[in-house]
């Protein structure tokens, strides 16, 4: 399993090369998973050794790892053990995160895995929040809203991918959650089935009845769309996506 750690003070610069590397992973046609140990805790293990027969090569990016000295402890040990994997491991380690003393980020530095970013002016870091506001800006509807948050990110450095996959998770999310809600299966059940966090599948009944009927189902569908028009004409992403956004 390849082993990237990018690791320093200056956030803008680390975010930006984790979308580049969403970007890599996006036209190699990767499965890009994002994990934060902060809200997923232990639950990380579970998504880093997710395997099966229809899934290709992985990029799992991992953030918040050595905040939490046992799951990090526990992700070392497994990645030891998985390094025949062919998939991609990308640890983020932002300012003050106490990693010195942890093997992991010792290995990875002995080795040259890791990549330092220890520049003293930190720009503006674009936060996962302001990105899950995007979000359900469109699962409201507001599609004025919507147009000026995705002004203001992408302006900020964040690019189109970044965003389509955040929407596309959600959504698909809250697919997978509502039918098994309809068939009156408990939220702790549709938990343990889907893997996804309890905030996440609880958030997912909470917005799904703010919905018409059918439109979710209609947007994974054309998120689907798009997925497949970008892996032939990658270079037309920006242009395909923002007219998705306009026709909402």
């Amino acid at each position: 399993m390849e082993l990237t750690v990018l690791a320093g003070t200056d956030a803008r610069q680390i975010f930006q090369h984790v979308r580049r590397i969403i970007e890599e992973a996006t036209q190699k046609q990767e499965i890009i998973s994002e994990v934060d140990v902060d809200e997923a805790g232990e639950e990380v293990l579970e998504i880093l050794a997710a395997r099966s027969l229809f899934i290709g090569k992985r990029c799992v990016i991992v953030k918040n790892l050595f905040k939490n000295e046992a799951v990090a402890d526990a992700v070392y040990a497994w990645w030891k053990t998985e390094k025949q994997r062919n998939d991609q491991l990308v640890i983020v380690v932002v300012n003050g995160e106490k990693t010195t003393a942890h093997p992991m980020l010792a290995y990875a530095k002995k080795q040259k895995y890791i990549t330092t970013y220890d520049l003293k002016s930190a720009g503006e870091e674009v936060g996962r929040r302001e990105i899950y506001q995007f979000v359900d800006e469109y699962l409201t509807g507001n599609t004025t809203r919507v147009l000026s948050e995705y002004a203001s990110l992408t302006r900020r450095g964040v690019k189109a991918p970044e965003l389509f996959w955040a929407l596309h998770f959600q959504v698909r999310s809250m697919v997978s959650v509502l039918e098994y809600a309809r068939k009156g299966i408990s939220e702790v059940e549709i938990i343990e089935r889907t893997k996804l966090h309890p905030y996440v599948v609880g958030k997912c009944v909470r917005m799904s009845r703010t919905l018409p009927p059918g439109f979710l189902t209609r947007t994974l569908s054309r998120l689907r769309d798009i997925d497949l028009k970008i892996k032939t004409t990658p270079s037309q992403f920006d242009d395909v996506f923002l007219q998705f956004l306009l026709t909402a």
